[in-house]
């Protein structure tokens, strides 16, 4: 019995200072102080937060005092079960079960309760952070509308560390939304979020929309019923708002974040009045009205301008044209169409009024004709026997029905009834019908047309083969010419190819089909020069070492000519007559017109940023052929030699101060700061941003020597000298071949099923083939395959238990060994905010995301998969859900 009462005791007492450790917790996650987590990681010591640690060992503890628990209920049914029938030991026995479970119920209870109150307090009070602020939450509903919503991308990152005081805010919306309720036009000028001129008129942002503040100050904004008010007493209001496409906006405080002596968290908060241009709330279908996230700003200030990646540009510099002796040419499929009779279209069955025979009375058809043949029923009454009727006519309705009931059953779905509702012998009645028609189809590679909707039908088969070739005018794969009731069908891309495309009608003695066939490779011998040129599908890639300001980077090339443009590097095409002799050297596609552009001008197409704004790519705006997935894709001159030119923007001038605020710039020379080794101040004027600019407006250092020398000369990575200015630039040349061989992932972690993830772990994704970083992006995309839009999904990250989870796209491309200065595949990472602890997770790759040379990826291209249209887990599924 005393041992008893010691283990009882001993619970107890392990409970109670439980308990009262939580409590004097409480304080300490309340007030979010430093732990000092950077201070024992530059020793070589762990930077889990203590609180955390503390919070592992009280969970221990109560687990432990569960297990003695568990141990004394069964050292209880022991003593029971040895008693003998002794009353002494069986009481003893009962007694020590009692106040066993009771135990285990007031230790179960006490862990539930400190689980709670330490989930709550690590997740939900912030935390704490160096300096001032609070450090980051977890998984919050205000992360959800990123990724699987509204929103593709923020800079900084969610829970991002060390952000430089100077940084500007971005923001990516997935569909346009109003400017006005992002900015307030300060300038008068009519136009929002376009900051132009003056700094000091530029746009500013409206404060109770998007609010930033201090994460453990707190928001100081607050609505009085008719406006949001007091924003200005703790939040930064002072925040220039620019876009230039609606989607993607850049905040620029014009104070700097932060102190000089402190790192802080701040909080950036965006709310429902945010309006899409169809005047919805941009979080109206979201998980939750707003969306927040957090990241820590550093005491420091950016002045380390940005670079683009050694060896990260593609196609990569390429200094001599590779030859190409042809021996065939490349011949394009073909096949036929011909119109012998008219298609069917849909109609319906029709079944005319009975006509009496004889002087036989009138009488009525009720039900719908659902038979297959045409032609004629006849209805007479057997003489002798007006209850049988005899029913002819059409195969395989009946004869000799009971008509007693004064309803004649015709078969086919049809009964007759006489006006007066009496059969009479010798009655007779002839009933003409005409059965339901169905529409004829014609199938072209991946589409179906139908005979009265997508394609019109006419009693000429002329006009009939004309309508079809019109029908087939926008198909992705072929070109239609009708030539009297003869449509001839040609492949859009030459080669072997086309051999496979689809031809086939549901009326093959309407419309005869001749299949697809015909077509060739071209068979030739390729010299390789310096590098491989490139297929002229290719996808034009840049990847800087940071965040660049979206602004002077995305867009359509008239957009940002002046700041970043694909020029012809052939510097003297050759003319005859005004009209380019080599098509290679027309950098637009109107040679044919009698005009060459030459090398002063820019090709047309778009730019586009993305890997959280580290990327930028450019995809010209010529079709040329079609991907798996029946998209477009777009391809640069064949057989081209080409020049990228990015422009560092003008550095900002010396001010009214004359230097005096830029320490330790304080000396003017030639208009711009200088210290005193003669670097320049590297930041650009944000009323101009005549080029390119990181996230804290460094201008952009194209020769990597640290230095912003603003536009001056270019730096030429095909044949680099250090000395040259930081206007950047390379050259490569282009095949007249096209890649259309789809990308395949090699690698997924974790992998499909896996146990014990970590809650912060990123999930990677290994390509065979270097990736479109544009195309590495969250929830889904619509094609179009020339008749209908097909959705297609991207990369997509779910939680099973629906908990909110906000999550964004980035990639790495690497070079494999041996390395050559040209990356070979891509490695994708889905980041999220923190995952739910015992909470399973559902990881997506779509047909949205393309290759290099816009090839969409095919979930079902793993060997386990083939003939699928998806594959999870290397298990082949009929669509693109996973059970």
């Amino acid at each position: 019995m005393l041992k008893y009462l010691t283990l009882n005791k001993f619970i107890l007492t392990g409970i109670f200072i439980t308990m009262l450790c939580a409590v004097f917790l409480l304080p300490n996650f309340a007030l979010a102080l430093d732990p000092g987590l950077k201070y024992p990681a530059q020793i070589g010591l762990g930077d889990t937060d203590p609180r955390v640690i503390i919070a592992k060992i009280i969970r221990i503890a109560l687990g432990f005092l569960g297990i003695i628990a568990v141990g004394i209920i069964m050292y209880a049914g022991w003593l029971w079960m040895s008693s003998e029938g002794d009353e002494e030991k069986i009481n003893q026995s009962k007694k020590i079960l009692k106040n066993a479970i009771i135990g285990l119920i007031i230790i179960l209870s006490a862990f539930a309760i400190v689980s709670f109150i330490l989930n709550k307090l690590i997740g939900a009070t912030t935390g704490s952070g160096p300096g001032e602020g609070g450090g980051p939450p977890g998984s919050g509903e205000g992360l959800g509308a990123l990724g699987s919503c509204i929103l593709e991308s923020v800079y900084p990152e969610p829970n991002q560390t060390e952000v430089p005081r100077n940084t500007g805010i971005f923001i990516t919306f997935k569909e346009e939304v109003d400017p006005s309720t992002i900015c307030v036009d300060t300038s008068g000028d009519g136009i929002y979020c376009n900051c132009s001129g003056d700094p000091k008129v530029c746009d500013i942002i409206v404060f109770g929309n998007i609010r930033i503040f201090k994460t453990v100050q707190g928001d100081s904004c607050e609505y009085d019923g008719e406006e949001y008010i007091n924003c200005e007493d703790f939040n930064v209001t002072n925040v220039y708002a620019l876009s230039n496409d609606n989607k993607t906006f850049v905040f620029v405080p014009v104070d700097y974040l932060g102190s000089p002596s402190e790192y802080i968290w701040y909080s950036v908060y965006l709310s429902n009045d945010i309006k899409k241009v169809s005047g919805e709330g941009v979080f109206d279908d979201c998980r939750s009205d707003y969306f927040e996230w957090q990241f820590e700003v550093s005491n420091k200030i950016d002045l380390t301008p940005p670079q683009v990646k050694q060896a990260e540009v593609f196609p990569a510099p390429d200094n001599e044209q590779d030859d190409i002796n042809v021996t065939t040419a490349a011949v394009q499929a073909t096949g036929e169409i011909t119109v012998n009779s008219q298609p069917s279209v849909d109609a319906t069955a029709v079944v005319e009024s009975p006509a009496p025979q004889g002087g036989s009375e009138s009488a009525i058809v009720s039900g719908a004709y659902n038979c297959q043949q045409d032609g004629v029923i006849t209805v007479s009454i057997a003489a002798g026997d007006p209850n049988t009727a005899s029913v002819s006519g059409i195969a395989g309705v009946v004869s000799g029905d009971d008509v007693s009931d004064e309803i004649a059953s015709l078969g086919c779905g049809l009964t007759l009834t006489p006006d007066d509702g009496t059969f009479e012998v010798g009655n007779s009645w002839t009933i003409n019908v005409t059965a339901e028609k169905q529409a004829d189809t014609l199938t072209a590679g991946d589409i179906v047309y139908t005979f009265g909707i997508d394609i019109a039908s006419d009693a000429d088969n002329n006009i009939t083969a004309g309508n079809i070739a019109d029908a087939l005018a926008g198909h992705v794969d072929v070109t239609a010419a009708a030539d009297n009731n003869v449509v001839q069908i040609t492949a859009k891309v030459s080669g072997e190819e086309g051999n496979n495309i689809v031809l086939a009608a549901s009326n093959p003695d309407a419309l005869a089909i001749t299949p697809m066939s015909g077509g060739q490779d071209a068979q030739e011998t390729i010299i390789i020069n310096d590098r491989e040129d490139k297929p002229r599908n290719a996808v034009i890639q840049i990847n800087f070492n940071e965040a660049i300001n979206p602004l002077s980077v995305s867009g359509d090339a008239d957009e940002v000519n002046n700041y970043i443009r694909v020029v012809n590097a052939t510097s003297s095409p050759v003319v005859e007559g005004g009209v380019c002799v080599n098509d290679a050297d027309c950098i637009s596609f109107n040679c044919d017109s009698g005009i060459c552009a030459g090398s002063n001008t820019y090709l047309q197409g778009k730019f586009m940023v993305s890997n959280q704004y580290s990327t930028v790519e450019f995809i010209s705006d010529n079709i040329c052929a079609v991907n798996a997935c029946g998209e477009k894709i777009y391809c640069l001159p064949e057989i081209s030699h080409l020049r990228v030119e990015l422009m560092a923007a003008s550095l900002a001038d010396c001010g009214d101060d004359n230097c005096a605020s830029r320490s330790p710039y304080n000396n003017c020379v030639d208009n711009v700061c200088q210290d005193s080794n003669g670097i320049n101040y590297p930041m650009a004027d944000i009323a101009l941003l005549d080029g390119i600019v990181d996230a804290a407006l460094n201008s952009l250092d194209g020769n990597r020597d640290e230095d912003a020398d603003g536009p001056v000369t270019f730096y030429n990575e095909n044949y680099p000298v250090a000395t040259d200015g930081d206007n950047y630039q390379w050259s490569f040349y282009i095949s007249d071949k096209i890649d259309l061989e789809p990308p395949v992932i090699n690698l997924t972690e974790p992998n499909h099923s896996s146990l014990g993830v970590g809650l912060s772990d990123f999930i990677k994704i290994n390509f065979n083939k270097l990736i479109m970083s544009s195309s590495l992006r969250t929830g889904s995309t619509e094609i179009f395959n020339g008749k209908d839009y097909v959705e297609h999904q991207l990369i997509n990250l779910w939680n099973f238990t629906d908990q909110p989870l906000g999550y964004w796209i980035t990639k790495d491309n690497i070079d494999d060994d041996p390395l050559d200065g040209e990356p070979d595949w891509t490695q994708a990472e889905i980041r999220h905010s923190m995952f739910a602890d015992t909470a399973g997770y559902r990881a997506q790759v779509g047909s949205g995301v393309k290759d290099i040379y816009q090839n969409c990826f095919k979930p079902s291209s793993s060997a386990a998969c083939v003939g699928s249209p998806s594959c999870c887990g290397e298990v082949p599924t009929a669509d693109s859900s996973c059970p």
